[in-house]
Parts: C-alpha cells; structure tokens; sequence
C-alpha cells in the first residue's frame, strides 16, 4: 500500500493525486478501489497503466475497469468534445467549496471563449447539480474549473456537454486531444 503524504492517506486516493498507487505499481497486478464514482478508479488506471477493480459501497456493485474502459471513456469524452466545439454558449462553472474556488481561472475562460467568438458567462455555485444547471438553459456546454471528477463523472439529469478545462482547450484548438489524453488528463495540470 502506497504512503501517501500531506493531505494523502496511507493507500488513499484523494482528488486528482494518485501518488500511493504510484508508488507500488510495479508491485501489483492491479488496484481495488472502494468508493463511489468511476473518475478516481479511471485515474487509477490512466496513471499506472493497471486494472483496476471497483466495490462501491454505496450501490453495493463491483466493476473491472481496464484500458478497454479506458478507451471507452476516451470515446465519450472525445464526444462531448465534439459536440462542444459547434456549441455558440458556454456557461463557465465556478465552485466556491474550499480547494475547487477557481474563480480567477472561470474569468480566463470567460474571456478566453469571448476572444474565440463565442458567448460566455460565469455561473458561481457551492454545489454543482444537474437540478443548478438547469436554471441556466441558454447554455450548450458547460466548462466545469472545479474538481474536474464532475465533468468526467457527469451529473445525472444534465445531458448537456460538461467539460474539463483541457477539454475546452481542445474544442477551441488551442490543444490537439492526443496531448491532452497523454497528459496528466484529469488533474487539469495544463491550466
């Protein structure tokens, strides 16, 4: 089990850190992950390049994910950028939960989209839910700057496109998909 440090639990996986199982992957043959969601075993799986088994205690389900999974995720992701660059208005969703208040970073994007021809607005929220989101429905797309878990996930309820910050970078061209995929994909180190 890997030692973590700072916020990071021995064997935990906390936000977009994925440093303990980083540091025994060339010991196992692959990861259990319990917890609820599909973006940290995902992650899992992006950084070390293993399986990774999932019980989930709240729905009392268990799944394999793979790199079959993780190509899976890729398409759907790819898609929503897709559908993203055609979209003409973004709402650009800024999180006031301690740890995600990337409120200077929301007005970038503002005006970055602005500066590329399309129409944004900056949504400030403490809890992102689909039932929020639907107050704003002149909107087509919707730039998560906060725990990027939320556009990777999806929010049941919400069937417009939710994307991370590189994935906007992508749908503006401003980043070929190849290397953001390549990166460090879900803790947004490129902004």
């Amino acid at each position: 089990m890997g030692q973590g440090g700072g916020w990071v639990q021995r064997g935990q996986v906390l936000g977009c850190n994925y440093l303990t199982c980083l540091q025994v992957v060339e010991e196992v043959e692959a990861f259990l992950y319990l917890g609820g969601g599909g973006f940290h075993p995902m992650g899992i799986v992006m950084a070390t390049g293993k399986p990774t088994v999932t019980a989930n205690p709240y729905t009392l389900e268990a799944s394999y994910l793979d790199q079959g999974a993780l190509r899976a995720l890729a398409r759907r992701r790819f898609a929503a950028i897709h559908a993203a660059g055609e979209a003409r208005r973004y709402g650009v969703v800024a999180s006031s939960k301690p740890g995600q208040r990337r409120l200077g970073e929301a007005q970038r994007l503002v005006r970055l989209l602005r500066d590329h021809g399309r129409e944004s607005a900056l949504i400030y929220l403490d809890e992102l839910q689909a039932h929020h989101l639907a107050n704003f429905s002149e909107f087509q797309v919707f730039v998560v700057t906060a725990c990027p878990r939320v556009a990777v996930d999806g929010l049941p309820g919400e069937s417009r496109p939710l994307l991370t910050v590189g994935e906007l970078m992508v749908a503006l061209g401003l980043r070929r998909w190849e290397e953001l995929w390549a990166s460090d994909y879900f803790g947004n180190r490129e902004v």
